[in-house]
């Protein structure tokens, strides 16, 4: 081994530590559907150096506000099996550090796109930080309903792109905040029913409780894929998308409403539970890139 693989390995690992306070599978998520919403709002010329900007800022900004739940919510991650092994909770990243981290690329990447795209994009980027961490996060303590605001700042983000590309809103861009919505409401329930028990052990409420009150809950969840199959069908309704999208992205709704309803129709087991967030996980990058691919 040379002198140096020692401490290059640990700047690595360190540079890791770091990167995973942006939380990358949910950030590649806000990234995908920005460049959607740019995409879709760029019907005769892609701007290439607009997009890069817009997705560089915009993974600062949004990597800033993930690294902050992160921040905020580290006591009850270290209490939790789910959640012990993230940065901060583990020890790996000191609280000071993730603060500084995080409050650096919010603002880093809300001023790239206040001065490189546009002053809309820097707006929606402060409504998405203001939701997610100043509703969102303190509202787990107390309800479930916490979802609702959470689904709203996480429907914003395609929204984000089409702004960024046509420096002004349509009805486009809120079709897939409506679908963005209407996805999240089902995937983050399914979770917060899946893990409730490690939640309820720290005082986070993603799922109702109580035997009535969760069966609300998997109403709530078939309620919301049931109108998912119907608003996926409107980008093809509308003129934007084709049959191929309209194939996938029905197709992958109806999934999650099979799966959801079996909830309603039989106890609602782990393996079941763990069928609706699997077939949320998969509907969301599939019918997105499905928009893309439906128009080269």
């Amino acid at each position: 081994m040379s002198v140096f693989e020692g401490p290059a390995l640990g700047v690595a690992q360190r540079l890791v530590d770091f990167l995973m306070l942006t939380k990358p599978r949910l950030l590649s998520m806000v990234l995908l559907t920005t460049l959607v919403g740019f995409y879709l709002a760029s019907p005769d010329s892609f701007d290439l150096i607009l997009a890069l900007a817009t997705i560089s800022a915009t993974a600062l900004a949004a990597g800033g506000v993930l690294a902050l739940n992160q921040y905020l919510e580290r006591d009850s991650d270290a209490r939790m099996t789910r959640t012990c092994h993230r940065p901060i909770a583990s020890g790996k990243v000191q609280p000071r550090e993730a603060l500084a981290y995080a409050t650096g690329t919010l603002c880093a990447g809300t001023l790239f796109l206040l001065l490189a795209v546009n002053w809309m994009t820097a707006a929606i980027i402060g409504i998405i930080a203001v939701l997610y961490l100043g509703a969102y996060t303190p509202l787990k303590r107390t309800s479930w309903s916490c979802n609702l605001v959470g689904a709203i700042s996480g429907a914003l983000p395609p929204v984000l792109g089409w702004v960024a590309a046509r420096d002004s809103l349509g009805v486009e861009p809120l079709v897939l905040f409506a679908m963005m919505f209407l996805w999240q409401l089902p995937h983050a329930l399914a979770i917060g029913e899946l893990y409730y028990r490690d939640y309820l052990s720290v005082g986070l409420h993603l799922f109702p409780a109580g035997e009535a009150r969760a069966r609300f809950g998997n109403w709530i969840i078939v309620t919301a894929s049931a109108a998912l199959v119907m608003v996926s069908a409107l980008p093809a309704a509308l003129g934007y998308a084709g049959r191929a999208y309209m194939v996938a992205a029905v197709g992958l709704a109806m999934l999650m409403l099979g799966n959801a309803m079996v909830l309603l129709w039989r106890p609602a087991t782990a393996a079941r539970v763990r069928r609706v967030v699997f077939a949320s996980l998969v509907y969301l990058p599939v019918t997105f890139l499905a928009l893309i691919f439906d128009r080269l």
